[in-house]
């Protein structure tokens, strides 16, 4: 804030960062939003069915399983234990659901261990740091995001490109894309439940 009266022009990425700005009366020459950093369209299009199939085979999936990702930082941030909670709510009523986790990060020990611990080893995949997201995201039904704080996610903006689902929580970025019933469906950042139901009904 004390730095914006020496700036030319202030950028922000999501309506709360935006608003926060204009109400804090940030002394910035311009206050500007702009819609994050974008997504390369020749990597990320809509799904066709047949390369669909095609991938699955490739990565060791079945036609039939049910996958979600969620692509980020194994962190406190990013909140990944939710959706293993969602996960184990959901093992019975979804036999065939498999989550993909891709990414690294300090939390990764601790969230392993909770798989385990919950006996979720054949359904939750810890795929580490990947430069194939595009392919991953091809062979999934419903992308996810937990995070507990955002910019404007740009794994949100490649699903959306990939013309995936969305079940997101709800924290600056992700709201500012995702419109709960439209293009996906928004719930409380803590809320397993809520989430396990979402990803359920997509299911259904």
């Amino acid at each position: 804030k004390w730095l914006a009266r020496y700036t030319d022009c202030l950028i922000t990425i999501n309506e709360e960062d935006y608003a926060l700005a204009k109400n804090e009366k940030f002394k910035a020459g311009r206050i500007e939003k702009v819609n994050g950093v974008g997504v390369d369209l020749s990597k990320f299009a809509p799904q066709e069915e047949d390369v669909k199939r095609k991938l699955r085979l490739e990565y060791g999936f079945n036609i039939e399983d049910f996958v979600l990702i969620f692509v980020g930082e194994l962190s406190y941030r990013k909140h990944q234990d939710l959706l293993i909670d969602a996960v184990a709510l959901l093992k019975e009523r979804i036999p065939n659901i498999k989550l993909l986790l891709v990414g690294k990060g300090e939390m990764e020990y601790l969230y392993k261990k909770k798989v385990e611990k919950l006996g979720l080893k054949n359904e939750v995949e810890f795929l580490g740091y990947r430069n194939d997201v595009p392919n991953l995201m091809a062979i999934a039904d419903v992308v996810l995001s937990s995070a507990r704080h955002e910019g404007l996610p740009v794994n949100v903006m490649e699903a959306m490109a990939t013309g995936l689902p969305l079940v997101v929580t709800d924290c600056r970025g992700n709201r500012d894309l995702v419109q709960n019933g439209e293009n996906g469906f928004v719930v409380g950042i803590d809320d397993a439940e809520g989430m396990a139901e979402r990803i359920e009904y997509i299911y259904k």
